[in-house]
């Protein structure tokens, strides 16, 4: 199995696969960003394997509507190409990056 590992962010979202990590940085704004921020998503991947994503910091409200969007149209991408996705709690992720909560 292959795995894919994204931090979804309105302008600098992480990607890490086994190979490489790197950081997407659109310029476009809207629905174009949203477009390149899941063809990103999309092109690391493919249907053998699982992409998890960190899931949304709800202490974050004045981006919840923005993050919400691009969250939606990235499962909604990964989920019509067949590709598995879970979504990991931000506790979590930091958890194991660091050993702390």
């Amino acid at each position: 199995m292959n795995v894919v590992g994204v931090d979804l962010s309105l302008t600098a979202t992480g990607i890490s696969t086994a190979e490489l990590t790197y950081v997407v940085k659109p310029l476009a704004s809207g629905m174009d960003r949203l477009h390149k921020l899941s063809d990103a998503v999309l092109d690391a991947s493919h249907p053998d394997t699982t992409v998890f994503l960190e899931g949304y910091a709800f202490g974050r409200p004045n981006q919840a509507h923005h993050l919400g969007e691009l969250g939606g149209v990235v499962r909604y991408r990964l989920y019509s190409a067949l590709i598995d996705y879970q979504v990991v709690p931000p506790a979590t992720v930091k958890k194991f990056a660091t050993g702390k909560g």
